[in-house]
């Protein structure tokens, strides 16, 4: 799982509603390194199926997953 300063950045990337998907995306990979990414991305998936998230974040982090899927 992800430490609390890992889903502080993760959180602060999906924070602001007047970014793109494309914008977050861009950001997440910049924050978070490729070796990285596994372990957020399962996280994500986490914090949707636990319903632990507003509506607007998990469009934000379907389309971080989508991304990292199609890389």
């Amino acid at each position: 799982m992800l430490n609390q300063s890992e889903l502080t950045t993760l959180h602060q990337i999906v924070s602001d509603d007047t970014k793109t998907f494309e914008s977050i995306a861009q950001l997440f990979q910049e924050k978070f390194e490729k070796f990285e990414q596994f372990k957020v991305g399962l996280s994500l998936w986490i914090m949707i199926k636990q319903n632990l998230l507003s509506l607007s974040k998990v469009w934000a982090y379907f389309y971080i997953i989508y991304h990292l899927k199609n890389k």
